[in-house]
């Protein structure tokens, strides 16, 4: 990977301002054009890599061009539009070509998000954990075929259902170059599987308004205020109730309920005061009322960013017309899961100032207790038992007390 070392991307070529004139020293737009590139490029062989690689600069440019041109005219990658390259990229193009050769697509595609789609707090797009991905699928009862997730970032959660055998893959992201590098992501991990991705937001512009899922993982933002709870007060999406105007997770959960197939079933990250706020109890209630709501998972900090605060999952389920009335909700408490023994980091978030945070977790005991294979969990079924079970030491438990006050 050192003919691709970020030292080589990060200057005037790829990271300079948006507004420059030529698209190398677009920023973002250049970014987004060597995305297409990566694609293009894992589906030669070594030795079309080696070739490309060794051209005389303006044949390169011209290669490069031609390899995007068979990705653009596909229409699988989002705002893939027609690319083009100038001479004075060639120092770069020959090094993705070398990288891509010598170390694969995902290593190219690693370093050029490095350098301009990383997981930052400036950003505030974090990668969901590969280990924790693994674990929500997981959660999904069954082989789901036709997987979406509304808010996919990188697309962990989607490339985590490919392994447990997806075959539809559906994402949308309201950052065009991260649906981008979702939709290139996913087409080099599961190429086996039909990727859609599309850049728009989620809330107030669905780009799959008729689709039926089998199942939605999510990894939502958090705390969003402006969500667009005035254009979206009489939503159909909303059977449980409007979402108020600070709780934008409840309407992620109605988002991703809407898409399910009757039985289907979704699993979604969120924050625990999302469990606990005032505001949000009447929609919470009904999600109960309703059999909607079928378990809810503590997490141990620094499972995922932010990485001090102890997030939650939540796995839902579509009633089914007829089905069995269910009231239940399982509770499960995996906060006190210890540190270190092979689970590898959790996760990792890079501050504003560039310091690189980590936690790392015992995934195999946090997979096993969540999964059934050990670990402490109650399921609550009338308002006086969710009273007792509140009264324990766990965090995931006492914030449940505002459920039936």
């Amino acid at each position: 990977m050192a003919r691709l070392a970020r030292p080589r991307l990060g200057g005037e070529s790829v990271g300079g301002a948006a507004d420059g004139p030529a698209p190398a020293r677009a920023g973002r737009r250049g970014t987004a054009d060597l995305l297409l590139l990566v694609l293009a490029a894992a589906r030669r062989s070594p030795e079309e890599l080696s070739a490309a690689a060794g051209l005389p600069d303006p044949d390169l440019v011209a290669r490069a061009e031609h390899d995007v041109a068979g990705v653009t005219a596909t229409d699988a990658v989002p705002g893939a539009d027609a690319v083009r390259f100038a001479a004075d990229d060639a120092a770069v193009l020959r090094a993705l070509y070398a990288c891509v050769r010598d170390e694969g697509g995902q290593a190219a595609l690693g370093v050029l998000a490095e350098r301009e789609l990383e997981d930052s707090a400036a950003s505030g797009a974090y990668r969901t954990p590969a280990q924790l991905a693994d674990l929500i699928a997981h959660l999904i009862p069954g082989s789901p075929a036709r997987v979406l997730d509304p808010a996919c970032g990188s697309g962990t959660l989607l490339a985590a259902a490919a392994r447990r055998g997806a075959r539809e893959l559906y994402g949308q992201d309201t950052l065009p170059v991260q649906a981008r590098r979702s939709a290139v992501s996913l087409m080099l991990t599961a190429p086996e599987a039909a990727v859609t991705v599309r850049a728009a937001d989620s809330l107030r512009a669905d780009a799959f308004p008729g689709l039926v899922a089998d199942a939605v993982l999510c990894n939502p933002p958090f705390g969003v205020r402006d969500w667009g709870h005035d254009e979206l007060a009489y939503d159909p999406r909303w059977a449980y109730g409007v979402p108020p105007r600070a709780e934008s997770e409840l309407a992620w959960v109605q988002h991703a309920l809407a898409h399910l197939a009757p039985g289907g079933h979704a699993a979604l990250i969120l924050p625990p005061a999302t469990a606990g706020r005032a505001s949000g109890r009447r929609v919470r209630t009904e999600l109960v009322r309703g059999g909607a709501l079928r378990a809810v998972i503590a997490l141990p900090a620094g499972a995922s960013v932010p990485l001090h605060v102890g997030l939650q999952i939540w796995v839902l389920q579509r009633p089914e017309p007829g089905g069995p009335e269910r009231r239940s909700v399982l509770f499960v408490d995996t906060a006190e899961t210890s540190a270190g023994g092979g689970g590898g980091t959790a996760g990792a978030g890079r501050a504003r100032g560039g310091g690189t945070r980590s936690a790392s977790l015992d995934w195999a005991e946090l997979t096993a207790r969540v999964l059934g294979r050990g670990g402490r969990s109650r399921r609550a079924r009338t308002p006086s038992r969710a009273s007792q079970v509140s009264r324990t030491r766990s965090g995931c438990w006492t914030c449940w007390t505002t459920w039936w006050t």
